[in-house]
């Protein structure tokens, strides 16, 4: 049986497709997973390198090589997909995933926040969530099944809290900010040097206050390197932890992305900030993130499309998008390392309000198990439940 995943970005890539892959290949070994990475205005550029590192995946195929079999039906090197097999989406356009299906032969399945396309060729819509349930029930009646998180599934951590902070050398009495500044380079230039401002003013105004900095796989440590200015706090930039780091701390200071549903699985208090006074280095989809780089007027326009946009939403943090209300602050606009950081000393005076939202995220993003329902659905569709 052919598994062919799709996928678009650092999220996705991360919070989908291994969990995913980790239960494929518990439930169904025999199977040959092969990974597509679609194009997509919010990729890293290195999702194909991160992908690759994944257990259990076969061959990793490039947007170049998506194109050449949507375009021309040549199917990439070394790719040889039976007679038999499916399509999964985890990230991306949907119809790059339809596409895919047409030129395999294959059924399409699409693991969605609630936007489902293309009913009449896709088989089942998997969605997280009962509000993304009924927003796909609307365009899908019948094609849509309740899993619940698939991020959930893909957190892991080798230690326990108190382990992990004995490691960071952080006091029983002082408190572990986590600083999670991105994953794609735009972003990550520009919250880097702003984070870093950030906790300047916090460390100034409480001396419990110790730092650790979470770098994302998809960002190169001599990026961050480059970019973090030398200081008198001594902050360890550490990569590939991310869920150690996110039980250890006390708090976090974010951006909006699927970290926020990871932290709130482990009920991690967080702050989340959106700055828009360089609105041009947020990517977008569709027509305005491809003329934001046409040269000189380009990220004027972007700039604008973004601003737009922003004051459409009440919510940018997943964790609020999911509860439809603010469950964890939110700071943006056209704001500045002080407005962070205020908000900050808020919440570590707090420590009731921390404990209120700690169980709150909890609650918001409910259990595990997502993937596991997934291959079930899948093996049945199939003719494969008598594998389970």
């Amino acid at each position: 049986m052919e598994i062919v995943l799709t996928t678009n970005s650092p999220g996705e890539v991360a919070g989908w497709v291994r969990p995913m892959v980790r239960q494929l290949r518990a439930d169904w070994p025999e199977a040959r997973i092969s990974l597509f990475v679609l194009p997509c205005a919010f990729a890293s550029g290195r999702e194909c390198l991160v992908a690759s590192e994944i257990e259990g995946i076969r061959q990793v195929f490039s947007p170049r090589d998506y194109w050449r079999l949507a375009l021309w039906g040549k199917k990439p090197a070394g790719f040889q997909p039976g007679p038999r097999g499916l399509v999964l989406f985890l990230g991306g356009d949907q119809t790059h995933a339809v596409i895919i299906g047409r030129r395999l032969g294959y059924p399409v399945f699409i693991y969605t926040e609630g936007r489902a396309l293309w009913p009449r060729a896709v088989k089942r819509y998997f969605v997280p969530y009962p509000q993304a349930l009924r927003r796909a029930e609307e365009v899908a009646p019948g094609q849509v099944e309740l899993v619940g998180n698939l991020m959930l599934d893909a957190i892991r951590t080798t230690t326990d809290r108190e382990s992990y902070r004995a490691k960071l050398k952080v006091g029983r009495d002082e408190q572990l900010i986590a600083l999670f500044p991105g994953s794609r380079p735009a972003e990550f230039r520009y919250a880097i040097s702003f984070f870093q401002q950030t906790i300047a003013r916090i460390a100034a105004a409480r001396t419990d206050c110790r730092f650790v900095l979470c770098l994302s796989p998809f960002i190169a440590p001599e990026l961050a390197a480059e970019l973090w200015t030398a200081t008198n706090l001594q902050v360890p930039m550490i990569q590939g932890e991310q869920y150690e780091i996110m039980q250890a701390a006390d708090l976090a200071i974010t951006i909006p992305g699927t970290n926020n549903v990871e932290m709130a699985f482990f009920g991690l208090p967080m702050v989340v900030a959106l700055p828009l006074d360089r609105p041009e280095l947020i990517p977008l989809e569709g027509l305005p993130g491809l003329v934001g780089d046409l040269p000189l007027i380009g990220p004027k326009i972007k700039a604008y499309a973004v601003k737009k946009l922003a004051a459409r939403y009440k919510y940018t943090a997943l964790t609020n998008v999911i509860a439809q209300r603010m469950v964890v602050p939110e700071v943006r606009g056209e704001i500045t390392p002080a407005d962070v950081a205020h908000e900050v000393l808020n919440l570590l005076a707090d420590p009731r309000r921390r404990h209120r939202m700690s169980a709150d995220l909890r609650e918001v993003v409910g259990a595990t198990g997502a993937a596991q329902r997934i291959v079930a659905t899948l093996k049945k569709f199939t003719g494969q439940e008598d594998e389970l």
